[in-house]
């Protein structure tokens, strides 16, 4: 669900700590940014 509606349309998602944050499955809604960029290491795709 977050990786398609972040690509539905702009968005403009800033880190408040750094472009750090630790992703899981406790802290992944802390900083959209930094969840965004895990997604498109990890390989999930935009198209």
């Amino acid at each position: 669900g977050f990786f398609r509606r972040s690509q539905s349309g702009p968005v403009n998602y800033q880190c408040p700590r750094n472009k750090a944050c630790v992703i899981d499955r406790v802290n992944r809604n802390r900083c959209q940014y930094c969840r965004l960029q895990k997604c498109l290491v990890l390989g999930m795709s935009r198209d």
